[in-house]
């Protein structure tokens, strides 16, 4: 099963005489539903005023699709599919303390996305399919693109967990993880697009594989690297202790903290290309190092009033503060180096669809697009480099809760 919704560019005249006509979605698209008409020299269908028309997203899933016209469904796909495997021991040092350690690997061995190339319109038409092999790899061979890429997810991390049981009213966790996270598609929601601050949350959307250049870098390597979300150092801490107001267990306070102390992420250098939807990256992942260490501290007070028959009923008092030290941490700067209004794509190089491809695939335009970039102010951003993205403030929560 297949959906999506129509993305339509439409230009038109209006005339001098045109003081009486109605202009709206009937009038000036009539029937167009696909494939692109652009430009033409009158009017494209009877009874419509667009000159110019272009289907953004055309329906690979057309029976008897052209993956050069409109794109097309792979019909040898092989499913997503990934590999995960954990091993780890457990070990209780004494009646009260209980140490872990988990070692889990994650690979993701095969993917379905929307995998696309520039069709003779100037549209994007999707391939449905494995990106870099099969029908998408056809494609691009049979286009005269000369490089491709292929999806890489892999997780490496090692968990080392210290436990105290709850005994003499306290207890607390504390947790250490090291980890790798590599590869050049960030997985079925997406983190790779920095126009979005949530990322994608879309499966099978994205755009890792929507253009036949995406997957490398302007110095014609592969971007494959740490990617987004990759935190090598996460320490967290999370303890209690519960006061028994004198000596009743009908009647008591729950003091809790949770303390996390995190790596950065990487922050990646993208410009506008091809796409003025989605920045793609540029020199490498991680080239502009990594936001600062994460710290945050949450603390929370919980009373109980236990009641009725065998203390069924619980009245709950909650009072929660999430970044309890108000820190400001900046999370991200801002890393796209020319604004959407100035792309530095194929026709701003004067190069054709395969040619700035395989010219960006192969490391020769990064000097053109350097200076493509330098050349105007308007065509550099001068919040590149900036503080972009903070720490959440200092929260507050009062709640009551009755339990029965």
């Amino acid at each position: 099963m297949f959906g999506g919704d129509i993305f339509l560019e439409d230009y038109f005249e209006i005339f001098p005489g045109d003081t009486t006509a109605t202009f709206n979605i009937g009038s000036v698209l009539g029937g167009f539903t696909g494939p692109s008409v652009c430009p033409s020299t009158g009017f494209i269908i009877a009874g419509a005023r667009s000159r110019c028309q272009k289907n953004l997203r055309v329906n690979a899933n057309e029976p008897g699709a052209s993956a050069f016209l409109n794109g097309a469904v792979d019909p040898n796909l092989d499913p997503f599919r990934q590999t995960e495997f954990t091993v780890g021991m457990e070990r209780q040092l004494s009646p009260n303390y209980v140490l872990r350690i988990r070692y889990t690997y994650k690979n993701v061995d095969e993917t379905v996305e929307d995998a696309g190339i520039i069709n003779a319109a100037g549209s994007e038409a999707y391939i449905i399919g494995n990106p870099g092999k099969g029908l998408h790899l056809e494609t691009l061979q049979a286009l005269g693109y000369t490089k491709s890429t292929r999806p890489q997810r892999r997780y490496d991390g090692l968990e080392v967990v210290f436990d105290k049981r709850l005994t003499n009213n306290w207890y607390f966790n504390m947790n250490y993880t090291f980890s790798r996270l590599f590869g050049n598609y960030s997985g079925l929601a997406s983190s790779d697009e920095p126009h979005l601050v949530e990322g994608r949350l879309a499966p099978g959307v994205s755009r890792a594989f929507d253009l036949p250049f995406i997957g490398f870098t302007a110095t014609g390597e592969k971007d494959n690297g740490r990617l987004q979300t990759d935190r090598p150092h996460v320490f967290n801490v999370f303890g209690a202790y519960i006061y028994d107001w004198f000596g009743s267990k009908t009647n008591s306070t729950e003091f809790s903290a949770f303390q996390t102390i995190t790596s950065g992420q990487p922050q990646t250098t993208t410009i506008f290309g091809a796409s003025t939807i989605t920045p793609q990256i540029f020199l490498g992942r991680g080239d502009l190092g990594r936001s600062p260490v994460f710290s945050q501290t949450d603390f929370n007070l919980t009373h109980r009033l236990r009641m009725g028959n065998d203390d069924r009923y619980t009245l709950a008092f909650d009072l929660n503060f999430l970044n309890l030290f108000d820190q400001r941490t900046v999370t991200g700067v801002y890393t796209t180096m020319n604004p959407s209004s100035a792309p530095v794509n194929a026709a701003a190089l004067g190069l054709s669809q395969v040619n700035y491809a395989n010219g960006l695939t192969g490391g020769t335009l990064l000097p053109a697009i350097l200076a493509r970039i330098n050349s105007q102010p308007d065509r550099s951003d001068i919040r590149y480099g900036l503080p972009h993205l903070f720490q959440s403030p200092r929260t507050a929560r009062l709640g009551v809760r009755f339990l029965f």
